[in-house]
């Protein structure tokens, strides 16, 4: 069973979140308290190790003030994919990220979960059931053969957003590949393909945040 504890106690690797009663009141600070720690930061510690990355206009913009901070995040940098931080009702997800303003107030969320078809349409299912409405779909190729798909779903209190590929796509009449290439790339590009990230966003938040982040799985967030 999945126990109900308070987001303001808990800590990364020692507590599960439930993702269906996901709070935005959690304070990503003391939830990675012991994964910041810098004996973290080798892989084969064992252990999560977490960054914070402060992002600036700058960052996006050449032009933009360096001294305007956009948002702070906490990124995994390292962590084994045996390891499992939330749940959304069967689906396990192996990392967790999130983004604050300068300000601490949470907005964005991403967790990541490896899952086949099935498991990846129940949990659009699911959500149809919490949201009461199908999901607007948004089809976006982030590189390569790789080709997400991207569900959105919506109401006052939060905006949840699933990007997942399942599959690679050959068919650009551009990319030429051989059958023996096409193996190839199906190999090295299975775990990717399996990986699917659940954004939970603030609404205040989604047009500043909005197809405007471009590292690691905020890329996503379209």
């Amino acid at each position: 069973m999945l126990t109900t504890i308070s987001c303001h106690s808990q800590e990364y690797e020692n507590d599960i979140i439930n993702l269906e009663s996901f709070s935005f009141k959690l304070d990503p600070e003391k939830f990675y308290k012991e994964s910041m720690k810098r004996e973290n930061i080798k892989f084969t510690s064992g252990k999560q190790y977490v960054e914070k990355d402060t992002l600036r206009e700058s960052d996006f913009d050449w032009k933009g003030d360096k001294n305007k901070i956009l948002g702070i995040q906490y990124n995994v940098k390292s962590y084994s994919p045996k390891d499992v931080v939330a749940k959304f009702n069967n689906i396990k997800f192996r990392t967790m990220e999130f983004m604050v303003n300068k300000e601490k107030d949470l907005m964005l969320v991403n967790a990541v979960a490896k899952v086949n078809e099935k498991e990846i349409k129940n949990l659009i299912s699911d959500l149809n059931k919490k949201f009461g409405t199908e999901p607007e779909i948004v089809d976006e190729e982030m590189g390569g053969f790789i080709k997400y798909t991207i569900y959105s779903w919506k109401n006052n209190n939060q905006i949840i957003k699933l990007a997942t590929a399942l599959k690679l796509d050959f068919s650009n009449p551009h990319n030429i590949v051989s059958e023996k290439d096409k193996k190839f790339i199906q190999d090295v590009e299975k775990d990717n393909i399996e990986e699917s990230v659940l954004f939970i966003c603030n609404p205040k938040y989604e047009s500043e945040l909005k197809g405007k982040l471009y590292s690691g799985n905020w890329i996503k967030f379209k």
